[in-house]
């Protein structure tokens, strides 16, 4: 359990480290896309905690002209995880959706709904019914 932690922690810290991540080509898809080539009962222990922290993170009250950069990593991980499929599209439109309705969850919202669009176009209109797009 603690070396779980230890590796959480520092996954976490890596991918979410504002100065590594600040740089436009810096992306956080390549270590999002190591979660399927982990063993069980890891891999799902590590999905589980990932898909809280990003979401906890992304559902923060923001004013509408908030400084995108300051989640971009967080919605491009949350984009990730659903064109891995880790997170259902269907839960992840759910998601956005319920973000994009209240004003101070609007400015990440539309950041998540940005990057799931670019990374899961194609899974979208496979898997969602037209009038849900």
């Amino acid at each position: 359990e603690k070396l779980f932690e230890d590796f959480f922690a520092a996954f976490v810290d890596i991918l979410f480290n504002q100065s590594l991540n600040n740089s436009q080509s810096q992306s956080v898809i390549p270590y999002i896309y190591l979660l399927p080539r982990l063993s069980e009962p890891f891999r799902t222990k590590l999905r589980d905690k990932l898909v809280i922290k990003i979401l906890k993170y992304l559902k923060l009250k923001r004013s509408l002209d908030c400084a995108r950069r300051d989640f971009f990593s967080h919605a491009e991980a949350f984009a990730a995880l659903v064109k891995l499929e880790i997170i259902p599209v269907d839960d992840a439109v759910a998601t956005i959706s319920t973000l994009l309705v209240k004003t101070d969850t609007q400015c990440a919202a539309v950041t998540m709904l940005g990057k799931t669009v670019e990374l899961c176009l194609s899974l979208l209109t496979e898997k969602c019914e037209p009038e849900i797009i």
